[in-house]
């Protein structure tokens, strides 16, 4: 699920924990130098802790199974309030803390589409003129291709205005990510449609049912 701009957070705590006031001479906040990537396997275990695998039968996967597992999340407010000119900082960031994970971009190539759909549903657009989310949209757009392309190729770019037309395109983002072509989307479940806005604003979906191999958790 949403994890709530953890990674900003996580980003936020290095820096004032390793930075100034902190400083390797004489005074009250002298340390010892800090060795470069001394806090990746640390940033590493607290997302794999936020992100847990599921209880199978009520017990903890074994380790075999463990060191097998795919740790992955998403997150709509990644880098809040950062510019194109913040990507390459922010691209050295989670290549020295995260440098053998992947990182998956979905946008929506059909921008007027996208902002029509937010302005219907969601309450903080509901009011603001159709222009204005569409720029809105493009900047964050903008943003995720500069630092996709940042992190060359351990990231991609996948447009949802295609692959909810053509699975295969979904498909090629599994085997990408590691999984075995057996955990291979047969179809899709339903995108979006039919839905209601239930309380507080939360989405209230009728799903489909989906059969992946039994070995894909």
């Amino acid at each position: 699920g949403e994890c709530n701009n953890a990674i900003q957070h996580l980003r936020t705590m290095i820096k004032r924990i390793t930075g100034p006031p902190f400083k390797q001479d004489d005074g009250p906040w002298y340390r010892n130098p800090i060795p470069e990537g001394s806090l990746a396997c640390v940033s590493q275990k607290m997302i794999e802790s936020i992100t847990p695998p599921l209880f199978v039968n009520g017990t903890l996967l074994s380790e075999s199974e463990e060191a097998n597992e795919i740790v992955g999340f998403k997150t709509i407010r990644l880098f809040r309030n950062q510019t194109v000119s913040d990507v390459p900082k922010i691209a050295k960031f989670l290549q020295a803390h995260f440098p053998c994970s992947r990182y998956l971009f979905n946008f929506r190539s059909d921008v007027e589409a996208q902002a029509a759909s937010q302005i219907s549903n969601f309450k903080k657009s509901a009011n603001k003129p159709i222009q204005r989310v569409i720029k809105d949209i493009s900047r964050s757009n903008d943003l995720m291709t500069a630092l996709a392309k940042q992190l060359g190729n351990q990231s991609m770019l996948l447009d949802s205005s295609r692959w909810i037309e053509d699975v295969s395109y979904l498909n090629e983002v599994v085997m990408w990510l590691g999984f075995d072509p057996k955990c291979a989307f047969p179809r899709l479940l339903e995108f979006n449609t039919g839905r209601t806005i239930g309380a507080g604003g939360a989405f209230t979906h009728t799903f489909t049912e989906l059969t992946l191999d039994s070995r894909c958790r």
